[in-house]
């Protein structure tokens, strides 16, 4: 794609998106997983608020379902973006914020 203000060829990437607002639950899913590997929980199934990562073979997030978490879905949007491996222990742990998660792969 040739863009007006900068004329140099970039290519378009886009990161398939969708939501669904049922009663007081948000769901948000980001990316496009054909297959994964493994499949990471961040949060709690219990209180309704997580964030499931879907893990290519080599630690790249293919996909997210978020529930309940609206904080994460640019954060994990710019994950997906960046295709860049990650440690699935990281993206499980709630102590770390997604935002400093994603910043320090770039």
């Amino acid at each position: 794609m040739k863009n007006i203000i900068y004329p140099q060829l970039s290519p378009y990437t886009y990161t398939p998106y969708f939501w669904s607002d049922q009663y007081e639950n948000r769901f948000q899913y980001f990316g496009h997983a054909k297959t994964w590997t493994q499949i990471i929980q961040r949060g709690s199934m219990e209180s309704n608020a997580f964030t499931y990562f879907y893990l290519d073979n080599q630690n790249i997030i293919q996909a997210a379902f978020i529930s309940n978490q609206a904080k994460n879905a640019l954060p994990v949007r710019k994950m997906i973006k960046q295709q860049i491996p990650i440690a699935p222990k990281d993206l499980a742990d709630e102590s770390i914020p997604l935002k400093k998660l994603q910043r320090s792969l770039a």
